[in-house]
């Protein structure tokens, strides 16, 4: 019984950071989309993160939040790349900083901006209509399952593609939960209650102690301030985004972040190198060529996700580098 509730347990934690992966695609999808409707060729063109939901910033953001959807795709990409490296084989940190919330904060901001686009008829995926809903409807699934706000039961199952009102409580619901399943202090807990409880009884010297000793700063903005400014490189990271992601679709728990180098060294002749979709080409089509040679066994529900429901123009190139390995 011990051991059917650890595989268990390691599924979900499998399928939480399945639709991690999803979110942060979506957002990838957005930015390439964001640069495409500019018609600016420029390779580091970027833009900031501007969503109409204002008030949910104001309520649930910070300076430190605030500060990351202003700053430029470039440096949002970097950040998320570092925070995918860790949640990918569940390193994070226990006292994540605040750039894990703003990278997590952002990718919901997008997804809500994406679905509202959608239901306007501005679809992110041409192909699909329902590309961005569908990957929220998901993420909705793996991670809520609980009571919206608390008193309404939120149903999970018949949400109709037009419904406007139903998807905007969706979005909010999506919010807060992917807040509180990425465990940045957005939660109810009773812990929190308790630790907020000991807190006001103190007076001012003693918090501020208590700060200093856990290492709290004041100011969270510059906390966050030294990592995001270190991401300069857009082409550099989203190439190595997109491949981290695809890799870790297409094997689930046979992900090993120390191949994404040799992964990423395999020869693809490709003529744009910049854009999100020419990366995804070329992610694909290493991964094909690397599972042949490397016997690491498929993720069947990632890569059917991706290859069939998805990308569907994907599939000829991942079949070529499964046959050119297979030549060797």
């Amino acid at each position: 019984m011990e051991t059917f509730k650890l595989e268990i347990d390691s599924m979900r934690s499998l399928q939480s950071r399945f639709v991690k992966c999803k979110l942060v695609m979506l957002a990838l999808m957005w930015m390439q989309y964001d640069e495409d409707q500019q018609r600016i060729e420029s390779a580091d063109y970027s833009s900031p993160l501007l969503v109409d939901n204002s008030e949910w910033w104001d309520r649930n953001g910070g300076p430190d939040v605030e500060h990351f959807r202003k700053v430029s795709n470039t440096v949002r990409i970097g950040a998320w790349d570092e925070v995918m490296s860790l949640r990918l084989v569940d390193l994070l940190s226990p006292n994540p900083t605040c750039l894990h919330d703003a990278s997590y904060y952002a990718l919901v901001a997008i997804a809500m901006y994406l679905v509202d686009g959608e239901l306007k008829g501005k679809f992110i995926n041409p192909a699909d209509q329902y590309f961005a809903r569908r990957i929220v409807y998901q993420s909705l699934q793996t991670m809520g399952k609980k009571y919206f706000n608390g008193t309404d039961c939120f149903s999970l199952t018949g949400i109709e593609d037009s419904d406007s009102l139903m998807w905007g409580l969706a979005l909010h619901y999506l919010a807060l939960e992917i807040a509180a399943e990425g465990g940045f202090g957005m939660g109810n807990s009773d812990i929190d209650d308790k630790i907020e409880d000991f807190l006001s009884g103190m007076d001012d010297v003693e918090r501020a102690e208590f700060d200093i000793e856990l290492g709290l700063l004041p100011d969270g903005y510059f906390q966050c301030k030294p990592y995001i400014e270190k991401w300069t490189d857009r082409t550099v990271f989203l190439s190595k985004l997109v491949h981290r992601i695809v890799y870790y679709v297409f094997v689930g728990h046979g992900y090993d972040a120390n191949r994404l180098d040799e992964i990423m060294s395999i020869p693809f002749n490709s003529r744009v190198s910049t854009t999100f979709q020419s990366l995804l080409v070329a992610a694909v089509y290493r991964i094909g060529y690397f599972i042949t040679t490397s016997g690491v066994e498929e993720w069947q529900e990632g890569r059917n996700w991706l290859l069939r429901e998805a990308f569907s123009n994907l599939l000829p190139f991942y079949e070529r580098g499964r046959k050119d390995a297979a030549k060797l």
